[in-house]
């Protein structure tokens, strides 16, 4: 709501589609006045566009969407992100979305939301390297926090997924792990 006072948009992101219902029932009874649009991986690209592209022009309050806004989502409106569930995402998505706001002349701000009770340790780690690491260009050493958290993995063993691919005479390892 104090986005919207001052004439901006914000970002609600969620971990998972089966979020989205129950959530914006629930902004609908607290907030009635906000205007939603969403965006998912599930639905049909033509749709992600149209709902990316009324919300990039200025349509609506609030963006609520899974972590599809990423990447290559420019909205110089959005100055607020509320995370849900932020304990659910990874170093790299965290440090992306944060990227999403205060992409104007007015100064972002992000809100990582979780479960209540308590934090895991290896969750609070990870939080903690976010807050550490908030300067512009923090992105490689978020990333060696990242590996340095979770290690690097081994790119032939079972546990991992991706593809390699061959340029020249260098390899490309792309993996990820399973979870």
């Amino acid at each position: 709501m104090r986005e919207r006072l001052r004439g901006g948009q914000s970002f609600i992101v969620v971990p998972r589609i089966e979020d989205l219902g129950p959530l914006s029932e629930r902004l609908a009874r607290i907030a009635s006045d906000l205007v939603l649009i969403e965006a998912h991986g599930k639905m049909p690209v033509a749709a992600i566009d149209d709902a990316m592209v009324r919300f990039g022009g200025g349509e609506g309050d609030v963006l609520l969407a899974t972590n599809i806004i990423e990447a290559g989502l420019d909205v110089p409106r959005a100055n607020t992100m509320i995370v849900w569930r932020a304990d659910r995402f990874g170093l790299a998505q965290l440090h992306q979305l944060h990227g999403r706001v205060g992409r104007g002349n007015r100064r972002g701000q992000v809100i990582l939301l979780t479960e209540a009770g308590e934090i895991a340790e290896r969750t609070m780690k990870r939080l903690r390297t976010l807050a550490t690491y908030d300067q512009l260009g923090a992105g490689f050493a978020i990333s060696a926090a990242d590996l340095d958290q979770r290690g690097a993995g081994d790119p032939l063993a079972d546990t991992q997924a991706g593809h390699m691919k061959l340029i020249g005479s260098i390899s490309i390892n792309i993996c990820s792990k399973r979870l």
